[in-house]
């Protein structure tokens, strides 16, 4: 029994033949899994916020029925509840558990997005860093000049070198979502997008993201601005 536990904790630290040959494997699947944690543990979540939700609803009509007036109305499956007065601060305390987890319902599908997208903007910005580091030429081409005052802040050459990635992955990543793709393209002359079935519900997905951080939901001229522009139908 303990051989099997000690075997299976050897096998999980053993390095992946692929990370080994192709340096952006690790980053790769990382940013897949992360993905797909997103995107299993959601329904999971909604569903148990739910449950909770239905139980404290029962919660508040059996209050309901013990101290006041429980009446269903005919044209909806709601409830009305009335209780006297000094009863009114236990309905309202579970009244708000109610509003709160109905809260929790919308939001959590809200959070996943803004999240799922916040994840792919840390996994660019990684393979941004590995590409200036393995293919440092691609550095030949930028204008960014370091200044006196910044050149004898850095112990090396190698420092400077690196604050100037830092600073080209800054540059990048501040571009839109499209801007990004472009400036892939051009600087590795690859067409990223050619034949990406993909990139209509990308360029959504992360516009809905700019409208949840920023309008909290509400479209906005610049969202249908961008999906005209890639034709994306909203």
């Amino acid at each position: 029994m303990n051989d099997d536990k000690t075997s299976v904790s050897e096998n999980q630290h053993e390095p992946d033949k692929a990370e080994e040959s192709y340096p952006f494997a690790s980053e790769i699947r990382n940013f897949a899994n992360s993905l797909d944690t997103i995107s299993n543990a959601l329904p999971s979540f909604i569903s148990v916020a739910k449950m909770i939700r239905q139980t404290k609803t029962n919660s508040l009509i059996k209050f309901g029925k013990k101290h006041g007036a429980v009446q269903q109305n005919k044209d909806s499956d709601s409830v009305s509840i009335t209780v006297p007065h000094k009863y009114s601060h236990g309905f309202r305390r579970l009244d708000r558990s109610c509003q709160q987890l109905d809260g929790l319902v919308s939001l959590l599908p809200k959070t996943a997005v803004t999240g799922a997208v916040g994840i792919y903007d840390a996994y660019l910005g990684k393979l941004l860093r590995g590409m200036f580091q393995s293919k440092p030429e691609i550095l030949d081409s930028s204008d960014r000049k370091l200044s006196y005052k910044d050149l004898v802040t850095h112990a090396s050459i190698d420092t400077a070198r690196n604050y100037i990635i830092e600073k080209e992955v800054e540059t990048v990543l501040r571009k839109s979502h499209a801007e990004q793709f472009e400036w892939l393209e051009t600087k590795l002359g690859i067409p990223l997008r050619k034949g990406l079935d993909a990139w209509k519900d990308f360029i959504e997905i992360t516009e809905r993201r700019n409208l949840l951080v920023h309008t909290d939901g509400i479209v906005s001229s610049q969202y249908l601005a961008v999906c005209r522009e890639h034709s994306v139908v909203p």
